[in-house]
């Protein structure tokens, strides 16, 4: 059967075949934008293209921008690292193969801490609330579904912009992901309480 609100191939509120249009203009004109973008200065910095990383730097910070000394910061703590890696009978990153280099601490920490946090994300249970957005709301008596599912994507971007404008460093990156998962946490309990309750019988309508 159709999804709620599909008929013909068409939704009530909006055309689907559109959406997947902008969808893929947005994606292309991404696509077109990161041809533009240079490399990373650490990168160029880790391949010995100093002169390079200098540009990119003074493009990505401004003309004023010092950044030679941050180049050179970082050439000395490379040779930092390089040599504590010698004295303790290792051997230097840059000579390590492709697969040795995963397989050292500094790269499998940050690569755990990626994974769990991506599983997190992907687990919260966000994702079936914004899939399904229109029916849990049609469910639990809303009576305009659209409308409701448009304020939650409205407070998706909000929290977004809050975060890029300084929210994520002024509070801290681990109180916002504690605080987001428990709000994720009561807010699923919550919805599957009300609609266990509405399934045998028992009216809970503030929930």
């Amino acid at each position: 059967p159709n999804p709620m609100g599909f008929h013909g191939g068409s939704h009530q509120e909006c055309d689907w075949r559109l959406l997947s249009w902008v969808g893929c203009g947005i994606s292309t004109m991404m696509f077109l934008g990161m041809l533009f973008m240079p490399e990373s200065p650490k990168y160029l910095l880790s391949n010995g293209r100093s002169v390079e990383a200098v540009a990119v730097l003074k493009f990505l910070r401004g003309s004023e921008y010092d950044s030679v000394s941050e180049v050179t910061s970082f050439n000395q703590s490379k040779q930092h690292e390089d040599l504590k890696c010698v004295r303790e009978g290792g051997r230097v990153k840059d000579e390590l193969t492709c697969g040795e280099k995963w397989c050292v601490p500094s790269s499998l920490q940050p690569m755990g801490i990626m994974i769990v946090l991506h599983l997190t994300q992907q687990f919260s249970g966000i994702n079936a609330v914004i899939f399904f957005c229109q029916e849990i709301f049609l469910d639990a008596g809303v009576e305009n579904p659209v409308v409701a599912s448009l304020i939650v994507a409205v407070v998706q971007v909000g929290f977004t912009l809050l975060l890029t404008i300084g929210l994520l460093d002024m509070a801290g990156r681990r109180v916002m992901l504690t605080s987001s998962l428990s709000g994720m946490t009561i807010s699923c309990l919550s919805m599957a309480m009300a609609f266990h309750l509405k399934q045998v019988g028992s009216r809970q309508d503030w929930l």
